[in-house]
C-alpha cells in the first residue's frame, strides 16, 4: 500500500451549513448528495472544535485455565456525537432545552429551563473538503450530555451537547456516505 494524500479529508462543513436536525421520521439521505428533507433544521455555527464521533463500549475477556486470554466478547457498545452549538436561534434553543420549551414571540424567545426529557432526533453532519462530500446520518439519537453554559464577556454563548445515537430498524446507529472513491 502507498500513501497517497488525496485520500486525507478534512472536516470542514459545508458553506451552507453543517448541522441539519429534523424528527426521526424525516426522510433521511442515503447517499452524500441527495438532497435534505425540507423539514431538516439548519442549526449554525459550531466552534472551532467541529463534530467528535466518538465509539465507545465495553467488553468483557474470557480467559481459559491458566490465566491466557482466549476470547473479548464486546458485552455494550455505544456512539456519541459532541459539539458545541454557537448561535442562539429558536432552532438551537429547541435541540438544547426541549421542542415546547422555546417559544418565539415578536423578536424574542422565552426558554423555559425544566426537567423534561428530550426528543429522539435525526442528525445530519455536512463536510465538504474540495471536491470530497462526506457525509454523516445518525437517524435515531438524543441530546443526553450537555456542557456548562457560560455567560461571559469577549465569548460567545456556546451551547455543548453530546449526542447519544441508537439503532434504527436495521440495527444501525448511523451511516457515512462519501462521494470520492478512495485509492
Amino acid at each position: 500500500m502507498t500513501n497517497t494524500a488525496s485520500n486525507v479529508v478534512v472536516g470542514k462543513p459545508k458553506a451552507t451549513g453543517g448541522v441539519y436536525a429534523g424528527a426521526t421520521t424525516a426522510t433521511l439521505p442515503t447517499t452524500s448528495n441527495t438532497a435534505l428533507d425540507a423539514s431538516l433544521s439548519a442549526l449554525g455555527y459550531l466552534d472551532e472544535a467541529g463534530v467528535t464521533m466518538t465509539r465507545g463500549g465495553d467488553t468483557n475477556p474470557l480467559r481459559a485455565w491458566g490465566g491466557d486470554e482466549i476470547r473479548v466478547i464486546k458485552t455494550t457498545d455505544d456512539l456519541s456525537f459532541a459539539f458545541n452549538f454557537l448561535e442562539t436561534s429558536p432552532a438551537v434553543l429547541r435541540e438544547v432545552f426541549g421542542t415546547d420549551n422555546v417559544v418565539v414571540s415578536g423578536t424574542g424567545y422565552k426558554v423555559s429551563v425544566n426537567s423534561t426529557q428530550l426528543d429522539y432526533r435525526a442528525y445530519v453532519f455536512e463536510i465538504l473538503d474540495g471536491e470530497t462530500a462526506y457525509r454523516v446520518v445518525v437517524p435515531n439519537c438524543q441530546v443526553t450530555a450537555q456542557s456548562d453554559i457560560v455567560f461571559t464577556d469577549g465569548e460567545p454563548v456556546a451551547y455543548g451537547v453530546t449526542l447519544s445515537a441508537f439503532p434504527d430498524t436495521s440495527g444501525n446507529k448511523a451511516y457515512i456516505y462519501t462521494t470520492k472513491f478512495f485509492s
